[in-house]
């Protein structure tokens, strides 16, 4: 069996929602990021925390919504623009 998980959230509020098939639910928001970038990971662990304390032999299987998958993106590049800028200065 998979336990199916959907996450929707927001780049801009850094609030986020989680939805599982078992019928729990969670909100929360993300780390701040930068000085004004939210991060996503925290909603991503909280799905893999609850797979492991309510679905322990199950595999997890995450959905996001449209705006979390944007949200996902612009960490991503954020990220990425940080890593190449350090590399580039030499740190």
């Amino acid at each position: 069996m998979t336990a199916k998980v959907s996450i929707d959230g927001s780049k801009l509020t850094g609030r986020y929602r989680v939805e599982c098939i078992c019928g729990e639910k969670w909100g929360g928001r993300g780390e701040v990021n930068g000085l004004s970038s939210w991060s996503p990971a925290l909603a991503i662990a909280e799905c893999v925390a609850h797979r492991t304390l309510a679905h322990m032999t199950e595999e997890l299987e995450l959905r996001f919504t449209y705006d979390f998958s944007a949200w996902l993106l612009q960490y991503w590049e954020v990220a990425t623009l940080n890593q190449a800028t350090e590399i580039a200065v030499g740190r």
